[in-house]
């Protein structure tokens, strides 16, 4: 039998259950006069993302702080800037692509040689000028040994992957130079050994021995002992030049003999003595004088195709997407505040 006690019992059941739900509610979701939890930070646009990671502002202007490219030196049109801006970008990326693609493949540095190379580029600059270039790049020691490392370890990998195997045929250099004789025209060159004294009359001490009949010092000799010139260890050797490649006061040399030696030729420099030891005419250099080099200009640019082809598959993989509305402001931002800091 229906009981209206039972329906009242159930009814003050339902509110009370009602009113529990709405004090839950009350507790946990905020109402407008309540604390509101911290919004959480937006993430910074990005200017390009891939696999792998995304590029964002101040990642840019870090790499134009390790490159030292200063507000002045960015293009002034915005188009050329654009360009330079993306350029960058693209660089960015395959640096960090590339390193992705080492980590994966289990390529590493060798850490004695990597400590070795640190220590002889460190030995390179005096203490104070290391000091303001790392200042000036705003690193600290450690830091510039991690990009040194990084830089070496990204040079590892490229060799490792577009440089270990690439050979140049002993056909394909001779084919070269046949095809290319006019990058190997030179003028008239003279090899002449040099001694630059400070003043006139230490010149005329030093002529003396050079000319004397009763003992002839090398002239050699004599240039390590008294010449002031940044040659003077190696016997004074200026090693082949040709007129366009000199002061006019070496004009009068080439028209000496092999063996000779000049007179006291006076410079802003100083007072000069020079010997011509051997001269070669104007003219094709040989092949053998140009192999060298040429193997080396053919190598780098299999080792530039090759790269190109494999950093592009490398890309591809990555699928890299622009954000160009970013990079719009990006450029802005670079043209209306970034020069205004310097």
């Amino acid at each position: 039998m229906y009981s209206p006690l039972a329906f009242q019992r159930r009814e003050v059941i339902i509110k009370r259950i009602f009113l529990f739900l709405i004090l839950i509610f009350i507790l946990i979701i905020p109402s407008s006069t309540a604390h509101k939890l911290p919004e959480k930070k937006a993430e910074p646009t990005y200017l390009v993302a891939f696999k792998g990671g995304k590029i964002f502002p101040d990642d840019f202007m870090q790499k134009l702080k390790k490159i030292e490219i200063k507000p002045s030196d960015l293009p002034k049109e915005k188009d050329s800037l654009k360009r330079f801006v993306m350029d960058i970008l693209d660089q960015m990326i395959e640096e960090r692509l590339i390193l992705i693609y080492g980590k994966e493949h289990g390529i590493k540095l060798n850490e004695l040689e990597t400590e070795a190379e640190v220590k002889q580029i460190k030995e390179e600059y005096a203490k104070e000028s290391l000091e303001d270039f790392l200042a000036r790049k705003g690193l600290t020691l450690k830091e510039w040994k991690e990009e040194i490392k990084k830089e070496l370890l990204i040079d590892n990998i490229i060799f490792q992957e577009v440089g270990m195997d690439i050979t140049v045929s002993e056909e394909e250099l001779q084919r070269y130079y046949l095809k290319h004789k006019e990058e190997f025209h030179t003028p008239a060159r003279i090899r002449a050994l040099q001694i630059l004294l400070k003043d006139k009359k230490s010149a005329k001490l030093v002529y003396r021995k050079l000319k004397s009949k009763r003992k002839k010092e090398k002239f050699s000799e004599l240039a390590k002992e008294f010449s002031v010139a940044p040659e003077a260890k190696i016997g004074g050797d200026l090693g082949y030049f040709s007129k366009d490649e000199m002061p006019l006061f070496f004009s009068s040399l080439f028209s000496m003999k092999v063996g000779e030696v000049s007179p006291i030729i006076k410079s802003q420099y100083g007072f000069h003595i020079f010997k011509v030891i051997d001269k070669k005419k104007e003219g094709i250099l040989p092949y053998s004088d140009v192999r060298k080099s040429i193997k080396n200009k053919i190598l780098l640019q299999k080792q530039r195709d090759r790269y190109k082809k494999w950093i592009n598959n490398i890309k591809k993989e990555a699928v890299i997407n622009f954000n160009p509305v970013a990079i719009n402001k990006f450029v802005s931002f670079l043209i209306t505040h970034y020069r205004k800091t310097e």
